[in-house]
């Protein structure tokens, strides 16, 4: 059952993150800054695609790429634009 919502697209990274998760990647990924973090969903969510996505991710944070929490988010991205 999880696996199955885990693969639905989404269509608005806002509405599919959780408060919880919100939280996580707030603190852990965007330094505990909330406006931070929201204009990065509110980018991401007006992404032309996964690439461009992506490339915004990467220029503007430096997320280790084997932190738990930043795939997640990654993951989130993707399938944002699946």
């Amino acid at each position: 059952m999880q696996s199955k919502l885990q693969n639905k697209p989404i269509t608005d990274l806002s509405k599919a993150i959780g408060i919880n998760d919100k939280f996580l990647f707030t603190k852990e990924l965007f330094g505990g800054d909330p406006d931070l973090y929201n204009q990065t969903i509110k980018r991401l969510n007006h992404a032309t695609d996964l690439n461009d996505a992506i490339i915004y991710i990467h220029e503007n944070f430096d997320w280790e790429a084997d932190n738990e929490t930043a795939m997640t988010f990654i993951d989130l991205v993707r399938r944002k634009f699946s």
